[in-house]
């Protein structure tokens, strides 16, 4: 598998393979200081948490940009004095020497051996980043479907209870109000143009009261400016896929994210007995999970009935409580680390 072989230049490969290397260990420090974070602010609002597990994302994506812009000044000193052709030419006769009188060595070793491996690393990464980015934009495709095949609702009682949460919750933003057949949960998105679509079949499923405790949620994640942030969220799930910890980072976000989006609602006027049962409803209506980019109400992937335990005053779990850290992210962390100090020496 050589496809950026002969796209990029050699020392590029080996300091995006680097990169990754390191972003191993990394990720999982980072995803183990937000678990702690969260367990000594857990008194906190759903909206601090959120916050602090955005910052952590951001402290992600900016951890690895620093080991990128790292790796590639290393690259350029190497290759101004001249060993560059050494180190990519396999293991010099010198450090052959030293594997052969210091056979303990694992660890510099394994670390020759990665540097050889890293363009057929980089290569599996960019196969898989691409299968995600194609993920992505068939999400886009999917809301895109659901938008031209939606309908402008008919029904004066449903759209003054929607104008009036406007109102409410201070939205001067132009929002499209439309009613669709090919989703089975409440769904928002959009940015410059927000919209919110309600399945047609759950008007009549739901009562008004619900139906507007639904549409508050809905419109409470368009004054957050929700959509926003899950599209960035979903562009860096294209490029850190392959770490379980960055998963549930980004899952823990997801799920406070919504949990933030109920209290708004609750503000805004709603009974939280009436969206609790709204939430339920809307749980056992939806049979299929909605587009991923789309920001919805209830469905599988989100822990609806935790939510719901939540919004009634009982104990309940506001994020994944399991940070995939087990024993062999452990290990990867003490191998990458002694690597990282082994690759710097050399």
């Amino acid at each position: 598998m050589n496809y950026l072989n002969d796209w990029i230049p050699e020392n590029l490969l080996n300091v995006l393979g680097w990169t990754l290397v390191h972003s191993l260990w990394q990720l999982t420090l980072v995803g183990g200081l937000l678990w702690i974070l969260l367990k000594l602010f857990a008194k906190k609002s759903p909206g601090f948490k959120y916050n602090l597990a955005l910052g952590t994302m951001v402290f992600t994506v900016i951890l690895t940009l620093s080991t990128f812009v790292f790796q590639l000044s290393l690259t350029e000193k190497v290759l101004i004095t001249g060993e560059w052709m050494e180190s990519v030419g396999g293991v010099s006769e010198a450090s052959l020497g030293a594997f052969e009188s210091s056979p303990q060595n694992i660890l510099e070793i394994t670390s020759s051996w990665i540097e050889s491996q890293l363009p057929l690393l980089v290569n599996f990464w960019f196969v898989g980043a691409v299968l995600f980015l194609v993920r992505l934009f068939t999400n886009f495709s999917e809301l895109r479907s659901l938008r031209k095949t939606s309908l402008h609702t008919n029904d004066f009682q449903l759209e003054k209870s929607f104008y009036r949460l406007l109102g409410k919750l201070d939205i001067n933003t132009d929002i499209d109000f439309r009613l669709t057949e090919g989703a089975l949960s409440p769904i928002t998105f959009g940015f410059l143009k927000p919209v919110v679509l309600i399945p047609a079949g759950l008007v009549f499923h739901l009562s008004a009261e619900q139906l507007e405790a639904i549409l508050a949620h809905e419109l409470a994640h368009i004054k957050r400016n929700d959509y926003l942030t899950n599209f960035c969220q979903s562009f860096l799930e294209v490029l850190f896929f392959y770490h379980p910890s960055f998963w549930w980072m980004s899952q823990t976000v997801k799920e406070l994210r919504e949990n933030a989006a109920d209290d708004m609602a609750v503000k805004a006027g709603i009974s939280p007995e009436v969206l609790a049962h709204s939430l339920a409803e809307v749980l056992a209506f939806a049979k299929q999970n909605p587009p991923e980019l789309a920001l919805a109400a209830g469905k599988r992937r989100n822990p609806t009935l935790q939510r719901i335990k939540r919004i009634l005053g009982h104990p309940a779990q506001t994020y994944p409580q399991n940070p995939i850290i087990s024993i062999p992210m452990l290990l990867t962390l003490v191998l990458s680390a002694g690597l990282m100090a082994s690759a710097q020496q050399d």
